[in-house]
């Protein structure tokens, strides 16, 4: 059954004794779901059948003994036992289920400031309905719902730690501060990775806090673990920020981070008070990922050149529980070129190869370089490309039709043509458009063949003609 229909995000609340930016209701008043609910047959099924194309897998979690402390000092390290008994082994483990790679369940974070009824949890439930009757808690909201139901969809990576760094206008950040990732940052990174998102995906952040932490020593990593302050980059908990995640309609998110927003919260009273937390867990439902290990796959998508995948998270069975290990997997799509923007042919006389191949050549050695690089594809595939930056388009062209010489076709006017297939279009902070596209062709060898050469390009907008 298809899920009701979204109101838009001013709508919200749905009753106006509900908190700020809450959707109780919204799928019954028993609800124990959330957004997972967009996650419907017809979602699922398309979902695999334009992600699954290979039998690679991606896993996305950490070691439970990682990290060596966890960030929140009223969380305990795992402690791991094992039991020889002479005639078998067995294992013994104490954790908390958000020391390491992890969801927040719905139980995990109400709003905090809702007096005199505070807290308040997803659809109302209090911490009294949660407490039970004082010998045993019951299982309202609690992680089993996740765990029967399944987590299995599109997941989306936005490798923010990595686009940042490409640009040159940007110094270096701290990730160990509370730094807030703006909306419009997640938004470039989306275009500059020609990302677009469907309902039902499920939203992954890298923001770079695991590489750093990572990086540091075991003294240093302790260390950090003993701050009486906790802070940590993550997406900005503005009003827009939570906007665009309704709008987009999200099933759940998670990052790299340890709570996927800037912590501590920002919580801008009195126009808007509360943080991601409280919206996306106890006001829509929607599980938040923290500490996930997102390095491998970031790496392998950026060497594919396709951030979505097919992504699925089996959570702990344990009726009433809060959080939960993720147990997360990522299923890698083939290497593929992405759908361009749009595409430019370009025709030249038949008869100039030979200069086309001079101009490649002195390109190659002065003003031009080129970079390969080469991933492996898909059956036997390869994909190679050149990374080209210049402030003119002829020679970028040039260089272009010089490289494709061997394989360009000459049409019915003795022209020779090729096609240049525009990756995105977008202006950047210079006032210039910068530019990707790729020129493709295929080999028939002794093996399938696939070669591209990527081009980057900026130039003013007054130019932009085509």
């Amino acid at each position: 059954m298809a899920p009701p229909t979204r109101p838009l995000f001013d709508s919200l609340p749905l009753h106006p004794d509900h908190p700020i930016g809450s959707a109780w209701g919204l799928y019954g008043p028993d609800d124990e779901l959330g957004t997972l609910n967009l996650l419907t047959a017809d979602v699922v099924r398309a979902a695999a059948a334009s992600e699954i194309q290979r039998g690679e897998t991606v896993p996305l979690n950490l070691p439970l003994t990682l990290p060596l402390l966890p960030m929140n000092p009223a969380r305990k390290p795992c402690e791991h036992r094992f039991l020889a008994k002479g005639y078998a082994n067995d294992d013994e483990i104490t954790i908390n289920t958000q020391g390491s790679s992890h969801w927040d369940g719905l139980r995990h974070y109400p709003y905090q400031n809702l007096a005199p009824d505070a807290p308040r949890f997803y659809n109302g439930a209090t911490q009294a309905d949660l407490d039970g009757d004082g010998a045993r808690s019951s299982h309202r909201i609690g992680i089993h719902a996740l765990a029967r139901r399944g987590i299995a969809g599109r997941g989306v990576l936005l490798d923010w730690a990595a686009w940042v760094a490409s640009q040159p206008d940007r110094g270096p950040y701290d990730p160990f501060s509370a730094h807030a990732i703006p909306l419009a940052e997640l938004q470039a990174v989306a275009r500059a990775q020609a990302v677009t998102f469907r309902p039902g995906d499920i939203l992954l952040v890298r923001s770079g806090w695991l590489a750093a932490y990572q990086a540091l020593s075991d003294e240093d990593k302790i260390a950090l673990a003993r701050r009486p302050h906790r802070t940590f980059v993550g997406v900005d908990g503005s009003r827009e920020m939570m906007a665009w995640h309704w709008a987009q309609g999200f099933a759940a998110v998670a990052g790299d981070t340890n709570a996927y927003e800037a912590w501590p919260p920002a919580r801008r009273a009195p126009d808007w008070p509360v943080s991601c937390h409280e919206v996306f867990l106890s006001g829509w439902g929607m599980p938040i990922g923290e500490l996930w290990d997102l390095e491998a796959l970031a790496d392998r998508c950026r060497a594919l050149s396709r951030w979505s995948f097919f992504l699925t998270s089996s959570a702990l069975n344990l009726p009433g529980g809060v959080a939960s290990p993720a147990n997360a997997m990522a299923f890698g799509t083939k290497g593929c070129r992405l759908k361009p923007c749009f595409k430019l042919l370009v025709k030249f006389p038949a008869d100039i190869e030979a200069d086309m191949v001079t101009a490649h050549a002195s390109l190659s050695s002065a003003d031009a370089p080129f970079t390969a690089v080469r991933s492996p594809g898909h059956n036997g595939e390869y994909s190679e490309y050149s990374e080209y930056s210049g402030p003119s388009v002829a020679p970028l062209l040039r260089a272009a039709t010089a490289t494709t010489s061997r394989l360009r076709r000459i049409n019915r006017r003795g022209e020779r043509e090729f096609e240049l297939e525009f990756w995105s279009l977008a202006v950047n902070r210079a006032g210039t458009y910068c530019v990707r596209f790729d020129v493709y062709y295929y080999c028939k060898l002794n093996l399938v063949a696939f070669y591209g050469v990527r081009f980057s390009y900026n130039f003013p907008v007054a130019d932009m003609k085509w």
